[in-house]
């Protein structure tokens, strides 16, 4: 019997969750469990009562033995919906995994992005320099001249999807993301929250999506979070009556200066103008 027949919709999550385990611990392929799940089962487990069941639910969803392989369309959209719950939570062993899963996301994301575009260029130079044929173009071709080499293997995951249209999904992401944690910042906003997204954005901020260095920081992705409101809204955090809030906001702004210097506001940050 196949292990998917024992798992129906009615099943509660935890029970789910046991045949989940025991796959990913019997499993011996390179193949992530969360693509072999079907997605109200995940999102069930995403969605439960037990912390443990959330927090099993999102290192199943996010885990994968490959950190090149794109994320199926279907992971980044329970992402979208699920991943802004976890930064709330009020259990700090619970955002102290999300902070990990964030880390493995954001370099995921870098390593994955940087794959779909080597994969799109290659194609679109493969198709100028390839005369019209009858049969059909729509089949991607092989990568046998690419290295590291598997850059096929590591795009299976998007199915029917182009290179080019799972790099802009991906992209898409990369840009909620950025818009998401600039929220969480919010004046309003809980400790959870400020202390999850300020630790998170260091990662994102030291990870190859965004190098420190001043032509890196003002392009794209890293401008999407740094502009003037969210150096604004860290420079507010640097009076939380909580310390760990104030230290983190303060190597926030210190990983944007040279040299480690506080001296100044950074001049290339998008719309800053003045001293705030």
């Amino acid at each position: 019997m196949r292990w998917e027949s024992q798992i129906r919709v009615s099943d509660s999550p935890l029970r789910s969750l046991k045949y989940m385990l025991r796959l990913q611990a019997g499993s011996k392929d390179n193949v992530g469990v969360a693509g072999q799940l079907p997605a109200n089962i995940l999102e069930g487990l995403l969605c439960h009562r037990s912390h443990e069941a959330r927090a099993s639910g999102l290192s199943i969803l996010v885990t994968s033995p490959s950190t090149t392989k794109p994320y199926a369309l279907e992971t980044l959209r329970l992402l979208e919906k699920h991943l802004p719950s976890f930064y709330e939570d009020v259990d700090p062993r619970i955002r102290y995994d999300v902070l990990g899963h964030s880390r493995n996301i954001i370099r995921r994301l870098h390593n994955s992005i940087d794959i779909l575009r080597k994969e799109t260029l290659r194609v679109s130079k493969k198709s100028k320099n390839k005369e019209p044929a009858s049969g059909s173009t729509d089949s991607l071709p092989t990568t046998e001249q690419v290295t590291p080499g598997d850059i096929q293997k590591n795009i299976e995951v998007t199915e029917t999807m182009s290179p080019l249209e799972t790099l802009r999904r991906h992209e898409k992401f990369i840009e909620w993301y950025a818009k998401f944690l600039k929220e969480e910042l919010a004046p309003t906003a809980s400790y959870q929250r400020h202390i999850t997204s300020l630790r998170t954005m260091a990662y994102f901020l030291k990870s190859g999506l965004a190098k420190r260095d001043e032509a890196s920081i003002t392009s794209w992705p890293a401008s999407l979070l740094i502009d003037s409101t969210w150096f604004r809204s860290v420079l507010d955090l640097l009076m939380d009556p909580y310390d760990d809030v104030r230290e983190t906001a303060a190597s926030l702004i210190m990983l944007l200066q040279h040299n480690g210097s506080m001296s100044g506001p950074p001049a290339h940050i998008n719309g800053l103008h003045i001293t705030p």
